[in-house]
């Protein structure tokens, strides 16, 4: 896939929900991510894909500000965040659900998730926030008081999405929320995007699973050693021939 860093068509950006500029990311003298410019619309769905190793993983981390960007810029509703601390970047609107869902096996599902809230004071606010994660995943509020770590897969899954949305974000980051998952279970995650994006959230999608990926986005980028390959809107980057042909078998 030849690589050009200008989408087939323009992405709204009034105002940006996320705005990513001439973002670079090195560990030591390995390029992770060189030049990557996209635009994430406000309250859309806007999905990342790409082989393993080709920067999604950290393009996410530095937005979070888990690694340190070399070079760049990175704005949320037009406020410069580059370089602020992990937990700033919360504080502001941004919750990370990371790939391996990073629970705490030996704490209750009540506990993991209540950790999400942990920078807010806004008691009923959390409390409404709790009940509307009980309402996405029924199976939940059955075994808030079982341990993380005897759940399922897809359960664990749930419990990662939930915590995230406690911080009641603004920008929802999923690192591949649907790794190793049943059928049945990858559909329902793609339910609960649609359902948390038509709340209001801004959903950013990294995902290995291009018919859940496309079929869930409204905007798409392509990323192929760490820079974009393509990006557009979800119609147009699923009848691409070179999309076709690399993530959607034909």
């Amino acid at each position: 896939m030849s690589t050009s860093s200008t989408p087939i068509s323009a992405v709204p950006t009034d105002p940006p929900a996320l705005e990513i500029r001439d973002l670079h990311v090195a560990y030591g003298g390995v390029r992770a991510l060189q030049n990557v410019s996209m635009t994430m619309p406000t309250g859309a769905v806007t999905t990342i894909l790409g082989a393993n190793g080709a920067g999604k993983t950290s393009l996410l981390r530095a937005v979070m500000g888990l690694v340190q960007q070399r070079h760049g810029s990175v704005r949320l509703f037009g406020d410069e965040i580059s370089r602020r601390r992990a937990d700033e970047m919360v504080e502001r609107g941004l919750a990370l659900v990371p790939e391996g869902r990073r629970l705490f096996p030996g704490m209750t599902v009540r506990e993991n998730l209540e950790l999400g809230a942990y920078t807010r004071r806004d008691r009923a606010a959390i409390q409404q926030d709790f009940d509307f994660v009980c309402n996405l995943f029924p199976v939940l509020h059955e075994r808030l008081s079982a341990r993380a770590g005897s759940l399922s897969g897809g359960q664990q899954q749930m419990v990662a999405v939930g915590r995230a949305l406690l911080s009641h974000p603004k920008v929802l980051l999923l690192d591949e929320p649907t790794i190793g998952l049943a059928p049945a279970v990858v559909g329902m995650i793609g339910e609960t995007l649609r359902r948390v994006s038509a709340g209001g959230v801004t959903v950013v999608l990294v995902e290995q699973n291009a018919a859940l990926a496309l079929g869930v986005a409204d905007w798409v980028y392509v990323l192929e050693n760490g820079a974009v390959a393509l990006g557009g809107s979800a119609s147009e980057v699923s009848q691409s021939e070179l999309v076709r042909a690399a993530y959607l078998g034909g």
